[in-house]
């Protein structure tokens, strides 16, 4: 039971970050400051390296925030991320 408890609250945590990147995303004067073509080429890049970028979020300290949250605001597949997540909180 206790496993399973922390498995979850990471899990949902993570998944929380990539929810507040989405609807720090859909905020326009948040997309005011950003340069969309560097925008379109950090989505693109993550997205190619999804698990990589997750993995090693795990490992370095004070990097899940920011890579969670860029991967919503990217609009990175939920599924996909979802999946890395579940996978690399097992690990």
């Amino acid at each position: 039971p206790v496993f399973i408890g922390l498995f979850g609250g990471i899990v949902v945590g993570d998944l929380a970050l990539y929810g507040l990147g989405r609807l720090l995303g859909k905020n326009r004067r948040v997309g005011a400051w950003l340069d969309q073509d560097r925008i379109s080429v950090r989505a693109q890049q993550l997205r190619q390296r999804l698990w990589p970028a997750i993995t090693l979020s795990r490992a370095l300290p004070a990097s899940r925030l920011p890579t969670f949250t860029a991967a919503g605001m990217l609009r990175v597949s939920f599924c996909a991320f979802a999946l890395v997540v579940t996978l690399t909180a097992l690990l």
